[in-house]
This record gives structure tokens, C-alpha cells and sequence, in this order.
């Protein structure tokens, strides 16, 4: 199983800064990158935390919304493929997302993560969304690492 391609690993890590950036309860770290460098067994990564001005909510609310976060990077990836006509294999790309994948397990169990891609890809559907995503790949691409500034100068302010 070959591992991703650099583009691939943008439109992932695109995926998770995407949705993180968009929602109302988790966001980026204002302190961190966005990364499509490989370091270990990592092939990028993108730091998100609760928000502190989220709106009061449950604790299951606050591991939904860090659910569909780790599932977008997968999803992103899926796409990308598909929209390009290229082999999609998903056990390559739940290899490279699982971490992501274990994140939501351990909260929600076995089985939910593709669930959490479902509900990904409704929201990817939104062609201003989607947008954000390939921009963002494409920035990746260029500069392989973008600060938080870098970030919202090319998908815009929260």
C-alpha cells in the first residue's frame, strides 16, 4: 500500500483545517501551522482545540464537532480522487487517517467513523466549502506549511 501523494496529503490536512476553521465550537490552534511535512509516521498534521468562545454545550456536541473535524481530512482525500478520476482506495486512505479514525472510535466506537464521513461529505457538497478546501490544497502545495495568519489570508477570517 503506497502512501499518499503530497497533494493528497494537502487536500487532507485541508479537509481538517477547513471544517475546524468553520465551526462554532473547535477551531485551529491560532498558535499553530498547517502542515503537509511528513515527520515520523505523520504525514502532516493540523492542531484544533475547543473554542473558548464556543457556545455552552454537552460534552457529546463538543466530540461530535471533533469527530467530523477528524473525519474531513478522509474525506477531502476521497474527494480530491474521485474528482480527479483516480483509484480510490479506502484502506490506504484509513491507513493514512488513523489516528483520526481512532479518535472517534474511542469516544463513539467501531464502526461510527464512516458515519462521520457521510456527514463530511454532505457538508464538502456546499461548493463554497469545497472552495475553501481546494484553495487551501493549493496553498499547501506551494508552501507545505502555513501559520494561522496564512491560513485565514487564503480561506478568510472565522
Amino acid at each position: 500500500m503506497p502512501p499518499p501523494t503530497k497533494i493528497e496529503t494537502a487536500y487532507h490536512e485541508a479537509g481538517h483545517a477547513v471544517l475546524a476553521h468553520r465551526s462554532h465550537y473547535v477551531r485551529i490552534k491560532p498558535t499553530s501551522s498547517v502542515s503537509i511535512v511528513q515527520v515520523d509516521d505523520e504525514h502532516g498534521g493540523v492542531d484544533v482545540e475547543t473554542d473558548p468562545g464556543a457556545p455552552s454545550t454537552t460534552d457529546h456536541r463538543m466530540a461530535y464537532e471533533m469527530a467530523i473535524v477528524g473525519a474531513a481530512g478522509f474525506s477531502a482525500q476521497r474527494r480530491y480522487l474521485k474528482d480527479n478520476n483516480e483509484l480510490i482506495n479506502d484502506d490506504a486512505i484509513n491507513a493514512g487517517a488513523r489516528s483520526d479514525a481512532n479518535g472517534v472510535r474511542e469516544y463513539f466506537g467501531a464502526r461510527v467513523f464512516f458515519e462521520f464521513v457521510h456527514a463530511v461529505e454532505f457538508r464538502f457538497q456546499y461548493n463554497e466549502v469545497w472552495e475553501q478546501v481546494v484553495l487551501l490544497a493549493e496553498a499547501l502545495m506551494k508552501n507545505e506549511t502555513l501559520t494561522f495568519d496564512e491560513v485565514e489570508a487564503v480561506i478568510g477570517p472565522r
